[in-house]
This record gives structure tokens, C-alpha cells and sequence, in this order.
């Protein structure tokens, strides 16, 4: 649980403690190196939400689309909303695996 002075250092704690036993250049050196980690953890981060934002704005697109669709099967067969979309998914699965099929 502790280090050899009886401690327990954790995080920043445990820098500052060794930063301490180390010649100042090399302290600088480690410092700029956590910085450059920081940012580019905190750039990966910023990357990653903005591309759930664009998945998640594609599948509501892509779910309007389907929705409608189900809907004027509906109105066209006429059968109803649940009905249309099992006619709708069924195509859907029939399609997939005629992709699959080697040509």
C-alpha cells in the first residue's frame, strides 16, 4: 500500500514526488511529454463525440427514411404500419444475402 517512505502517492502526488528527486531538464522533458499526452487524449476525445454525432444524425436520417416507407406500404398495400415494416425487413434480408451470393 505504500512506497518506501511510508506514503501512498496517487496521481499528481506521485509526479511532484519524483519530479522532485529528478535534474531539472529532465523534469521539463517529462512535463512537455504529459502535456503533448494530454492534448492529444483530449484531441482523440474531441474526434470520437463528433463522430458519434455524425453516426447518430445518420441513423436518424436513415430511420425517417424507413418510417415513411413503412408507412406508404401501409397505405398502398393496404395492411398495417407492423405488418409493413415485416414485409419491409423481410426484403431488406432478402437483398443482404443476394449481396453475399458469389457472382
Amino acid at each position: 500500500m505504500g512506497t518506501g517512505t511510508g506514503r501512498f502517492f496517487t496521481g499528481l502526488g506521485r509526479l511532484e514526488y519524483l519530479a522532485a528527486s529528478m535534474p531539472s531538464n529532465l523534469c521539463r522533458r517529462a512535463g512537455s511529454t504529459l502535456q503533448v499526452a494530454t492534448i492529444a487524449l483530449q484531441e482523440r476525445a474531441i474526434m470520437e463525440r463528433s463522430m458519434l454525432a455524425e453516426q447518430l444524425q445518420a441513423a436518424l436520417r436513415t430511420r425517417v427514411v424507413i418510417e415513411q416507407a413503412k408507412g406508404m406500404l401501409a397505405e398502398y398495400l393496404p395492411t398495417t404500419v407492423d405488418d409493413a415494416s415485416g414485409l419491409l425487413r423481410k426484403y431488406a434480408r432478402s437483398q443482404s444475402r443476394a449481396d453475399r451470393r458469389p457472382r
